[in-house]
């Protein structure tokens, strides 16, 4: 039996000749200036700088996987995977080599890690999805508590995690009808205009406009019987994924392309699963039937501070029935309805255009010379 790989420089240290120079060459960063040893081009790798230029690189499919592999539990096995993006071991395993020659992942086949920088990069929502539970309850002992006093069970963060993973569907079922257009309006693209539910006990729900600002304020109060929610997040607007509509559970979307068909539940391009509650971290209230405070009673969303809340990650991962799905590969040049370019035809503008640009450059660089760098750059 193989011992496992520890560390990424430990699965440097495996790799044949031949792999690590197509890695330099895949990433010419981590060649300049050469590291001293594989311990030293392990570390630059790791790299935040380095990761996220490594990720500029990979195509909207291989994004996803990677994405995935920072929300399962490591190590993560191919069919382990499969399941979380609702894929087959066939379509993900070239993804998850071009993965492990950029050292974006290190391990075998069955114990898939994602280098540490990978989480960082990709923001704290990553796919749209919260943190863990784990993590928003870790300074709330009170909380914590009072949360799996309501749902019967143990004061345990495992256990809670585990039940609202596999329950968060039949939680936000039992509950208020308003519960569940506030999880799913929390998820909606930057770029939606959804119309405002006006039902009794829930109030208007503002989703954010096309540069993340909100509708118009709310004169209620956090105690009155409508509470708004601001569907406002401090994720990029151009992620693209956002927790499935919980009133569509049969359709769980994950990292979906801008033509995908999946219906309402379909937030691509969402803007992430927090939002705005003035007076978020009130006393539970476990009897209350007004959507907010029930929400907040099980632990479909939870406090970031006063006045803000998030859909935690294991509830965000159960409305989408455990899966993330992967966009679809872009259509191929001469595979759609529009011809491709003649290259005769359009050379001769293309090699115009070129001499154009650099005559351009050449007069700007005689009129304010570039400085020479002492390395021998411009």
């Amino acid at each position: 039996m193989s011992t496992p790989v520890r560390s990424l420089a430990d699965d440097l240290r495996d790799r044949p000749a031949a792999d690590l120079v197509a890695l330099l060459l895949a990433r010419p960063d981590l060649a300049d200036p050469l590291p001293a040893d594989l311990a030293s081009l392990a570390a630059r790798a790791g790299t935040r700088a380095s990761v996220h230029r490594a990720l500029s690189e990979l195509d909207a499919p291989t994004l996803a996987v990677a994405t995935v592999l920072t929300l399962l539990d490591p190590p993560v096995s191919l069919a382990e995977l499969a399941r979380g993006c609702a894929s087959t071991p066939q379509r993900l395993r070239p993804m998850l080599q071009r993965l492990r020659d950029l050292a974006l992942v290190f391990g075998g086949s069955r114990t898939n890690q994602p280098v540490r920088a990978l989480v960082d990069v990709l923001g704290p929502y990553p796919a749209a999805l919260g943190p863990p539970i784990a993590d928003l309850l870790a300074t709330a002992p009170a909380r914590l508590a009072g949360v799996c006093a309501t749902l019967g069970l143990p004061a345990d963060v495992h256990e809670l995690a585990r039940h609202l993973r596999a329950h968060a569907r039949d939680l936000v079922t039992a509950g208020p009808p308003q519960c569940a257009e506030i999880l799913a309006l929390m998820g909606r693209t930057a770029t939606e205009s959804p119309a405002e539910p006006e039902t009794a006990g829930a109030g208007p729900v503002h989703t954010a406009g096309p540069s993340g600002t909100t509708g118009p304020a709310s004169t209620t109060s956090p105690d009155s019987t409508t509470s708004p929610v601001s569907a406002v997040s401090p994720a990029s607007t151009t992620s693209t994924t956002g927790p499935a509509s919980a009133t569509n559970p049969a359709s769980p979307v994950g990292p979906a392309s801008t033509t995908s068909t999946t219906g309402p539940a379909d937030t691509t391009g969402a803007i992430g699963p927090v939002g705005d509650l003035p007076g978020a971290e009130r006393d539970l209230d476990p009897s209350s039937q007004r959507p907010l405070d029930w929400l907040l009673a099980r632990g479909l969303l939870v406090p970031l501070g006063p006045e803000q809340v998030v859909i935690p990650r294991e509830v965000g991962i159960g409305l989408r029935g455990h899966v993330l799905r992967l966009p679809e590969p872009p259509v191929r040049p001469g595979s759609g309805s529009a011809p491709p370019a003649d290259p005769d035809r359009v050379a001769p503008g293309a090699a115009t255009e070129l001499v154009r640009l650099t005559g351009e450059l050449i007069a700007i660089l005689q009129a304010d010379p570039a400085a020479i760098l002492r390395s021998g750059g411009l």
